[in-house]
């Protein structure tokens, strides 16, 4: 009658023309038709839409109807029923490891076809004459291939690791009474506290759930031609439909009303509530309605009390339906029951409905409570995320899928997780037997050898083993002998399993037939074996980058191994290329670690821009996407060396998520090295730092040499040294000291250099940039890792090629990235004070034509003796500057009141009555600019004045480096490069004064300055600044310095733009 009045109505409406199918939420009344007066309203009740045809508009002006949500055409014909149809796949199971395969003929592509099919098992019999899958086998035959089926799955380490990965739903489910019954039976072996089991329910106490069945990445035996991810991406894929049909269907509507009643705490509406989800209760009201069947539902399935919705027939009818469904969506039973305290806390809210699970939903052994009625187990939760609303929990699985496509890597890295653990467990049962043969030997060899009670001691003897000790200790070599020889073994050796001879095949297709179904050579077992054995062989440096000793590709390098790559694992998809790891890749931060332990070893980089034109591209940051390009990725000479400083963990500025962040420091190319290696070699310092004193007054650090003054004055006052004679002139040489310096400082600053300090910021923070970078730890193992392909190995027949990955190592010895950028900093600081200071000497000392491209400026300290009585002598100290073109005569010095200078003079921090001829400063810097190779050769810049190289450079760089922008080596970068070297020599002179008493010569300021050598004599004319000093009636010497400053970087390059911020040419 249904389908003959469903046909009706298919037919009215095919000549229904203009009409339009137009619904209202709720039930159709009785009896209720179309615009038409012959086709009757139609119910779908998941939607509670009751839809008919209208000869308007849904929703017109003055229709006056509440038929306004216009729908499909179908919605008219008949109601639209959504039910849960799961994928036709065939789900492996223990099933397969036990079935008679002459009962059925076994899927193909599955390992019981495969054995049955193509293995030659009956010796010479003329049956194996050709593969075939459908004849049947002799009783022999049925055992052996069972036997070896059950090998290949029940005992391989590959089946093992990929057995977890699967994922199941649960979903809160009402307390219908099958959950009550479970309820009951908690309480009643005193499982959960006695209160009524609704009680329960509405405290969150006990949650029942329906779940779904374990959908496994490799649970399925899928067809020849097809993969292991597809059948499970379709299983997911019937799951998500299911949700995103049911997220507003009658069943969730119903756990909604439910879940408000229960939120209310209202018992007696969620005792009504939930016997809708009585499946005894639906089928007995179903089987009342039999020969009473209706075909339209008069109720509203959403809302409708549970009396009215058993008692009207169709309702009670589809209404099974969809309980069954949901029932064939989440067959498994299950619960959670939270104490008290945690359910009021954190028990799921609203619409939090769904638990997304992965891995095995067992997690105990089967049993059952004592004198229980239901056979239990535990159930895993370790790997569940939720609880979600459903349209969530629909995206959350989608997500899983995406993230699980093979190109991603993400179950590739997992199985090789998952197998090296397996081993670990393996190789320590068989290190745990080692460990407890001297024990089980002493009982074999001494009888029983009671040692309860007795405490382990150092030994001094043989003890009570004496007698036996000898033997045992004989036995116990040759055992791990033994097990050393078999790890060296082990280490080098492939070990394989014939599971089979093969049957002659002669048909092409069955060839490619059985290829189809074969996998791949997996040598990550011989891989371990070293490691596993490495306690007995004593072999080192087996992870990944520890061993850099093959000779790399370029001149003067080093390869370390980091792991193996193959293309298709583990399995292919689609027509997308890419590669997995087949031998577990590091962690970044351990693999970084490694790195960083290499001595005087720096390791090969790509930039970002190098990596983006090899298309060499970095995807961990988005790991739902391919991950490895099948290609190749060779070092480059333009590849810099790098070296790792420090790791920090912060979150990251994209996702918020904590990472681990490598601070690197950037050196030189290899081709930079080759053409121009002095710049890149450990920079030239002169008179290097034997040691610093932080001054506690200002908490500068002073040079070594002042240490030797600050311990001698320690020394006599802790009395440990004799007394030297005192002078008196403490106060007034401090005191002229803090006023010339902080007075020069003042008007320093207010000249301009509070503007000379930003900028000075400016080129450190630059400098900073150019020779350290952050980067995240991931990416940067991504940036040294390089690609070379090795093709095929012939090791199996699937015949994909394999891509060894691995780093590249270059000597820097002595590389200490801090310490350069200081020095490097900090001098070309004073080399831009001391191109101010020559601008003083003329504004055509940069553009004078006639001389060398380049200028040279000399400083140099002086100190001048006073003497007032025998109690008072001190020395005032000055710093004299002059500068000229290259090859041009020098002018007279000039004295220089810039702090600066004068620090670089010597001037600072020196303690008179210790002065000696190497204490004050006397140096010369030349100034030249040319190209980065010109500067480096020695050759003659290639343009006419210094003025015209920096204007051209500042100009020209910066482009330059933009258009180039994989290129990390400029030849034709503009530089300046400033050399620094010491004055010939030092001067050295006392005045005679026949007016000196003995007490006199006796200070200590006076006698040292007196036994200054070294030095030359001094030579008129002085400056006139010391000359005026020489006038006074106090004089009675000068020392003039020479040699350069402590720590001076003897070559340094500036940028052209950074001179001409400073120097206005």
């Amino acid at each position: 009658q249904q389908q003959q009045q469903q046909q009706q109505q298919q037919q009215q409406l095919s000549g229904a023309g203009s009409y339009h199918c137009c619904c209202k939420f709720n039930k159709c009344e009785d009896g209720a038709t179309s615009d038409d007066d012959k086709t009757l309203a139609v119910y779908t009740p998941d939607e509670n839409l009751c839809c008919k045809l209208k000869k308007k508009a849904c929703g017109a002006s003055f229709a006056f109807s509440a038929y306004k949500k216009s729908m499909q055409e179908e919605y008219c014909r008949a109601p639209q029923v959504a039910r849960y149809v799961p994928p036709a796949i065939k789900h492996a199971g223990a099933s397969e490891h036990v079935a008679d395969a002459n009962a059925a003929s076994p899927e193909p592509g599955s390992a019981m076809h495969t054995v049955h099919s193509y293995c030659s098992l009956d010796h010479g019999n003329d049956e194996d004459s050709e593969a075939e899958g459908d004849r049947t086998m002799s009783p022999a035959r049925h055992e052996l291939v069972q036997e070896l089926v059950t090998e290949l799955s029940k005992n391989s380490i590959n089946e093992m690791a990929r057995e977890i990965f699967s994922v199941y739903v649960c979903m809160r489910w009402a307390p219908s009474s099958d959950f009550r019954k479970i309820a009951e039976e908690e309480m009643s072996t005193n499982q959960l506290f006695e209160q009524p089991v609704f009680q329960h329910y509405e405290d969150s106490t006990f949650l029942p759930l329906r779940c779904s069945r374990n959908v496994n990445v490799y649970g399925n035996d899928v067809g020849l031609g097809h993969t292991h991810y597809e059948a499970f991406a379709a299983e997911i894929e019937s799951l998500v439909q299911w949700f995103s049909v049911e997220e507003t269907g009658a069943v969730e509507k119903r756990l909604e009303i439910l879940e408000r009643a229960r939120r209310a705490k209202n018992s007696e509406l969620v005792q009504s509530l939930a016997r809708a989800f009585d499946m005894d209760a639906v089928r007995e009201a179903v089987r009342k309605c039999k020969g009473n069947e209706k075909t339209t539902m008069l109720v509203n399935a959403h809302e409708a009390p549970i009396v009215d919705l058993l008692a009207d027939c169709a309702a009670s009818s589809w209404w099974l339906t969809k309980l069954e469904d949901w029932q064939s969506a989440m067959p498994f039973v299950s619960f959670m029951t939270p104490d008290n305290k945690t359910a009021k806390e954190h028990a799921p809210q609203k619409k939090e409905e769904v638990l997304v699970c992965f891995g095995k939903r067992v997690a105990s052994q089967l049993h059952r409570r004592e004198n229980g009625g239901h056979l239990m187990t535990d159930q895993s939760a370790v790997g569940c995320h939720g609880f979600w609303d459903m349209p969530t929990a629909a995206k959350m699985l989608q997500r899983i899928v995406q993230l699980w496509r093979p190109p991603t890597c993400q179950l590739a890295a997992m199985e090789l997780d998952m197998k090296m653990n397996i081993m670990e467990l393996m190789a320590q049962m068989n290190s745990n037997l080692f460990d407890a043969l001297p024990a089980m030997l002493v009982e074999e060899m001494s009888g029983d050898v009671n040692l309860d009670g007795m405490a382990l001691q150092a030994s001094n003897g043989l003890g009570i083993f004496k007698g036996v000790w000898g033997s045992i200790a004989s036995s116990f070599s040759s055992l791990r002998g033994q097990y050393s020889r078999l790890g060296n073994l082990l280490g080098n050796t492939v070990v394989k399993w014939v599971v089979c001879p093969l049957k002659p095949i002669t048909d092409q297709k069955h060839l490619e037939d059985l290829d189809k179904a074969l996998g791949t050579e997996d040598d990550l077992s011989r891989y371990y074996a070293k490691t596993a054995y490495a306690k007995f062989t004593g072999e080192k440096d087996l992870l990944p980058g520890e061993d850099c000793h093959q000779q790399g590709s370029l001149p003067g390098t080093n390869e370390c191994q980091l792991g193996v790559m193959q293309e298709d694992m583990p399995e292919p998809y689609k027509s997308e290329d890419f590669l997995c790891p087949v031998r577990p890749l590091l962690p970044a931060k351990q693999q970084l670690k490694i790195f960083k332990k290499k001595v005087d070893t720096c390791m090969l980089h790509m930039s970002s821009p190098q990596m983006s034109e090899a298309k060499w591209f970095y995807r961990g940051l988005t790991p739902s996407r391919k991950q490895y390009e099948v290609m190749e990725n060779l070092p480059m000479p333009k590849h810099q060396a790098i070296k790792i400083m420090s790791m920090r963990s912060r979150p990251d500025t994209n996702f918020s998520i904590w990472r681990d962040f490598v601070t690197v420091a950037t050196g030189c190319s290899l081709e930079e090295r080759d053409a121009t290696p002095r710049f890149c070699e450990a920079p030239r310092v002169a008179n290097p730092s034997k040691g610093k004193l932080t001054n506690l007054l200002t908490g500068a650090a002073m040079a070594g040499r002042v240490v030797g003054s600050i311990a001698g004055e320690a020394a006599e006052v802790a009395k440990l040294k004799e007394e030297t004679g005192k002078n008196a002139a403490h106060t007034q040489r401090l005191g002229e000291w803090f006023h010339t310096k902080i007075k020069g400082l003042e008007k320093s600053m207010r000249s301009g250099y509070a503007a000379w300090l930003g900028r000075a910021s400016g080129r450190y923070q630059r400098l900073r940039e150019k020779l350290f970078d952050e980067v995240e730890s991931s990416e940067l193992v991504h940036s040294v890792s390089f690609q070379r392909g090795l093709g095929t190995s012939g090791a199996d027949s699937k015949a994909r090629a394999q891509y060894n990955r691995y780093a590249v190592t270059v000597p820097c010895p002595g590389f200490d990235p801090e310490k350069e950028f200081d020095l490097k900093y900090t001098w070309a600081e004073k080399s831009l004070i001391l191109a101010k200071k020559a601008q003083k000497f003329g504004s055509d000392i940069f553009a004078k034509r006639g001389y060398l491209s380049g200028f040279r400026v000399e400083v140099r300290g002086a100190a001048v003796l006073h003497v007032k009585d025998a109690r008072n002598a001190w020395l005032a100290y000055s710093a004299h500057v002059r500068a000229a073109p290259l090859g041009a005569p020098l002018p007279e010095f000039v004295r220089s009141k810039n702090p600066f200078v004068e620090d670089m003079s010597g001037a600072f921090s020196i303690a008179d009555q210790r002065l000696s001829g190497s204490d004050l400063n006397g140096f010369a810097a030349s100034f030249a600019c040319g190209t980065r190779q010109e500067m480096h050769d020695g050759e003659q810049s290639s343009f006419p004045t210094f003025a015209d190289c920096v204007k051209h450079g500042a100009m020209f760089n910066e482009p330059h480096r933009l258009d180039h922008p994989s290129e990390t080596f400029f030849p034709k970068e503009i530089v300046v490069r400033v050399f620094f070297e010491p004055l010939e020599f030092c001067n050295h002179g006392v005045v005679a004064d026949t007016t000196n008493t003995a007490s006199d010569v006796e200070n200590p300021v006076f006698k040292n300055f007196m036994n200054i050598d070294g030095c030359a004599s001094l030579s008129k004319p002085y400056p006139k600044d010391l000359a005026k000093e020489a006038s006074s009636g106090t004089y009675r010497g000068m020392l003039l310095g020479k040699g350069l400053p402590q720590e001076t970087l003897t070559e340094v390059l500036l940028d052209p733009a950074d001179f001409l911020k400073e120097i206005n040419l």
